[in-house]
C-alpha cells in the first residue's frame, strides 16, 4: 500500500441522526425517517418553503409525510446534493431529476444534467428519452448535435415520432439534413397565399351626355291663334 496515497473523501452527512440539536423537522418517506433542517430545504425549493412556512396544515409541525411517490434512496441523494455532496448514479438520476422538477429545485436539476453529460454510462437513447421527458432543451440539443451519423441519429429516435414536439422534430430533421450533406438551418415552411396579379385597368370611355326631357306643361294659346284655329276648324255653314 502506498503511504502517500490520498484517501477518498467520504461524505459525513447523515439524515438518520435523531439528535434534536441538528434538525427541526422529520420527513417520512415510505416509513423511513429523514431528520432535516427546514431552512436548508426552503432555501433550495419554493415547494418546501411553502410547505413549512405558508401551508396552515403543516406550519409548525415537527413531522411531515411526503404524499408524492418518492423512493427513500432517491430522496436521500437529493438531500445530499442540497448539502453539497453529489452521490448521483445511473439508478437514481431519473428519480432525483423528477423530484427536482416537481419541487422546482434548481440545484438538483443542474447537478443531474451535469451528471448525465459527464459521468453517466447510460446510452444516448436513454439520455435522449430523459431529456425529452423532463424538457431539458439544451441537453436535448446537445445529444442531437453529437450524433455523428444518420444511424446514430435514428437510434435515439422513438418508434412513434408523433410523441415528439415540433421543435424536437425540427432539430432532428435539421441534423439529418446536415449529416447527408445539406447543411443549413431548418425553418418550418409556412404555406403562402398565391399572389394575385393586379388587374389591368379597363379603358376609359367618357360617359355619354344625358339629355334631360323637361316636363312642359300646356301653355295658354294667344287669342289670335285661338281664333284662327277655331275658324280653320269650325264647320262651314251654307248660306241660303
Amino acid at each position: 500500500m502506498n503511504d502517500n496515497a490520498v484517501p477518498e473523501a467520504g461524505h459525513t452527512i447523515r439524515f438518520d441522526d435523531p439528535d434534536p440539536n441538528i434538525h427541526d423537522v422529520v420527513i417520512n418517506v415510505k416509513g423511513q425517517k429523514f431528520y432535516c433542517v427546514k431552512m436548508t430545504l426552503a432555501k433550495h425549493s419554493p415547494h418546501f418553503y411553502n410547505l413549512f412556512f405558508k401551508d396552515p396544515k403543516h406550519t409548525g409541525r415537527k413531522q411531515i409525510t411526503l404524499q408524492e411517490t418518492v423512493e427513500p434512496d432517491e430522496f436521500n441523494t437529493l438531500l445530499m446534493i442540497l448539502h453539497g455532496v453529489n452521490k448521483l448514479n445511473d439508478e437514481v438520476v431519473s428519480g432525483v431529476l423528477w423530484m427536482s422538477k416537481l419541487w422546482d429545485c434548481g440545484v438538483g436539476l443542474q447537478q443531474c444534467v451535469d451528471f448525465l453529460e459527464k459521468s453517466s454510462n447510460l446510452s444516448n437513447k436513454e439520455k435522449f428519452d430523459i431529456a425529452v421527458d423532463y424538457e431539458l432543451k439544451d441537453f436535448k440539443k446537445k445529444i442531437i448535435a453529437e450524433c455523428s451519423s444518420c444511424d446514430a441519429l435514428h437510434r435515439i429516435m422513438p418508434r412513434d415520432l408523433m410523441q415528439l414536439d415540433h421543435v424536437t422534430m425540427g432539430l432532428i430533421f435539421e441534423r439529418n439534413l446536415a449529416l447527408q450533406g445539406f447543411p443549413g438551418r431548418y425553418e418550418p415552411r409556412v404555406r403562402e397565399r398565391a399572389v394575385t396579379p393586379p388587374r389591368r385597368p379597363l379603358p376609359f370611355f367618357p360617359r355619354p351626355p344625358v339629355f334631360r326631357v323637361e316636363n312642359r306643361e300646356a301653355r295658354p294659346e294667344s287669342s289670335s291663334s285661338s281664333s284662327s284655329s277655331s275658324s280653320d276648324f269650325s264647320p262651314s255653314s251654307d248660306e241660303d
